[in-house]
């Protein structure tokens, strides 16, 4: 568990091939791949389809996808995420989806050639170290002064709870005031 868990930017193949002749000793070729990825994939599709969404996170799709487009990228096989969104109905909320076999950071790269911005003019958001360390290093392309941020802070709403980051620059690191993203909420967030 501890290679898996400090591996999360690392494709399922790989991991199912260094557990199998690093862990197990065992031998692994072409069909047990095949086989492991099969049942992976139907375990995890079966929990991901049936489990809730995390809270506020419709809420909070809603809100950006209105004002700004947003991109998902994925290290998951590009077909079962595909499928995961389409029957959670989340793809709507995406104008693309990039996934395996793709980087992150050259799909990061990608969306920001197509929508010609550079790094100061996008937020990327992520959930592991290695989304933090896509972020950091295209962050890092820019000077401070030109990005003009000076940290993130986490923003939540002490009625429904619905937490968001929001980076602070100099000029507006005073307070944040407006209105909860949740639309079924309203307080404003502190």
């Amino acid at each position: 568990m501890e290679y898996h868990l400090s591996h999360n930017a690392t494709i399922r193949f790989k991991k199912f091939r260094y557990i199998a002749e690093n862990i197990l000793n065992k031998p692994y070729g072409a069909q047990k791949e095949q086989k492991l990825s099969k049942m992976f994939s139907e375990l995890v599709f079966e929990k991901i389809v049936h489990c809730p969404l995390v809270k506020g996170a419709k809420e909070f799709l809603e809100y950006l996808c209105a004002k700004v487009p947003l991109y998902l990228i994925s290290i998951s096989p590009e077909d079962e995420l595909s499928w995961v969104l389409d029957v959670r109905g989340l793809k709507k909320y995406f104008k693309q989806v990039y996934a395996n076999p793709i980087k992150k950071s050259e799909a990061f790269k990608n969306i920001l050639t197509y929508e010609q911005l550079d790094a100061s003019g996008a937020m990327y958001i992520g959930d592991t170290p290695e989304d933090y360390q896509v972020a950091v290093d295209w962050a890092s392309l820019l000077s401070v002064e030109k990005a003009g941020c000076v940290s993130t802070h986490i923003l939540g709403c002490p009625q429904c709870g619905l937490e968001f980051a929001h980076p602070m620059t100099s000029e507006d690191s005073s307070a944040i005031t407006g209105q909860c993203i949740n639309a079924d909420c309203g307080v404003l967030p502190q």
